[in-house]
């Protein structure tokens, strides 16, 4: 019960800063460190992207992965009622790197065929007996699609995944 009010009252002391003038990179920075990740601070603001209107939840997972390490996920929200983008970043920092798993889901209120560019994104499994297409661009990121219906609109839901390496510092 300590850690959750504990990690409660790290989300309302993150919230109340950037309510009192912290810039938005230095609030972001200092919940990072209160969580025990500290080394990581250019990689972190070199992959985390604020835009227009957003919230973050972040929370600490108390087990490091494969030897001593600290991993902290935060989820960015941002965007209009259904328009919006949702962000899961995973940071985790051993004793020698920095790592990023990053994965989104995107909302459109239009057809994925009208906002998918084909100029930047490449099909590589068009899927015809399920819901999904996949597709890659080239950067490597991964983009999985598919079309759903609300009353009388389309919808295209799209989620990404991109996993990154980085030096400390």
């Amino acid at each position: 019960m300590k850690k959750i009010a504990l990690i409660s009252l790290f989300h309302i002391l993150f919230i109340a800063s950037l309510a009192h003038g912290n810039s938005d990179t230095q609030a972001l920075l200092n919940t990072f460190h209160q969580y025990s990740i500290s080394k990581c601070d250019n990689f972190i603001l070199n992959n985390s992207h604020f835009k227009g209107q957003w919230k973050f939840f972040i929370n600490k997972h108390v087990d490091g992965i494969d030897g001593v390490s600290t991993e902290v996920s935060a989820v960015q929200i941002f965007g209009v009622k259904n328009d919006t983008v949702k962000i899961d970043y995973s940071y985790i920092q051993t004793q020698k790197a920095c790592f990023l798993h990053q994965r989104s889901t995107i909302t459109s209120p239009q057809s994925c065929a009208d906002i998918i560019d084909n100029n930047t994104w490449r099909i590589v499994a068009d899927m015809p007996n399920t819901d999904y297409t996949a597709y890659k661009n080239n950067h490597g990121v991964e983009l999985y699609a598919k079309d759903i219906s609300i009353g009388e609109a389309n919808v295209c839901l799209q989620e990404t995944s991109i996993r990154k390496t980085g030096k400390q510092g």
